[in-house]
């Protein structure tokens, strides 16, 4: 099996962060968010690991080469289907496909279940998702009897883990995987395995938030060599260790990842960088 990390995104919903530093390259405590796709991929057993890089290309290749990953280079965004046709010879065998910016706790057996699941059920991909029943936009999926059945109506959601065999290459002639999601549910080879523990998209100033919730057990996190002055309020937020609050300052549902907030300011809900 080999296992790979989408990281080419230019991760323009943490703005102003991600003009610093590549989307997967943000810390959650002490490891950066696509640590936490890569150790799944390991304890899997993935032969082989790549990883891709557009955004901060040099940043994230050197995280690659740190890991031993496989980088794949992508001068223009390819796309989540058009990155498989450039993998060549690295996808000659089933694939787990982890994005950087998704995180799972709880549920520890699930790695193994879409495994088996994409196997046993003889499908081209397998999506791991999970259910939501108020979950009813554009990307909502139906699912039934392990199958995807339906895309922009039903009441589960991608997580973002899949796995990808190597056939599915000559189907895509799209930057987008979604043409090709749509040809397999009509051959019913489109799969489906449900996480059942507590799921992070970090690509979000939310979600950043809820990750740091519940790696460190806090309801804010205040990083090392950050300074928040006495008198200071910081409510639900993360403070980075380049960030200040000064007296009388009130940061809440705020990431502050470098820079100061003055005296008597009052900010919440937002990204600062």
């Amino acid at each position: 099996m080999r296992g790979f990390v989408l990281a080419a995104g230019l991760g323009t919903r943490l703005l102003p962060i991600t003009r610093h530093i590549p989307k997967v390259l943000v810390p959650i405590m002490d490891r950066v968010l696509a640590d936490y796709g890569l150790s799944h991929l390991q304890r899997a057993g993935a032969s082989k690991i790549g990883i891709n890089v557009h955004h901060f290309a040099q940043q994230i290749r050197d995280y690659g080469n740190s890991r031993n990953l496989t980088v794949f280079e992508e001068p223009e965004i390819l796309g989540t289907g058009g990155y498989l046709r450039a993998l060549g010879t690295f996808l000659d065998e089933d694939m787990l496909v982890m994005n950087g910016d998704a995180l799972f706790f709880g549920d520890e057996g699930f790695v193994s279940r879409i495994i088996d699941r994409h196997s046993n059920g003889h499908n081209l991909i397998t999506l791991l998702v999970m259910h939501r029943p108020d979950f009813l936009d554009a990307t909502g999926l139906d699912v039934e009897n392990s199958q995807i059945t339906g895309l922009g109506s039903g009441g589960f959601f991608f997580t973002g883990c899949q796995m990808v065999s190597p056939e599915i290459v000559s189907l895509v002639n799209d930057p987008s995987i979604v043409p090709v999601y749509r040809e397999l549910i009509a051959a019913g080879r489109l799969g489906a395995e449900v996480f059942h523990g507590s799921w992070f998209d970090c690509g979000t100033r939310s979600g950043l938030l809820a990750a740091h919730r519940q790696v460190s057990g806090l309801d804010s996190y205040i990083y090392p060599g950050a300074k928040i002055e006495a008198g200071a309020v910081v409510k639900n937020s993360v403070v980075y260790p380049d960030g200040i609050v000064r007296a009388g300052a009130i940061l809440e549902d705020c990431v502050l990842f470098k820079g100061e907030v003055a005296g008597g300011k009052r900010l919440k809900g937002e990204i600062l960088a």
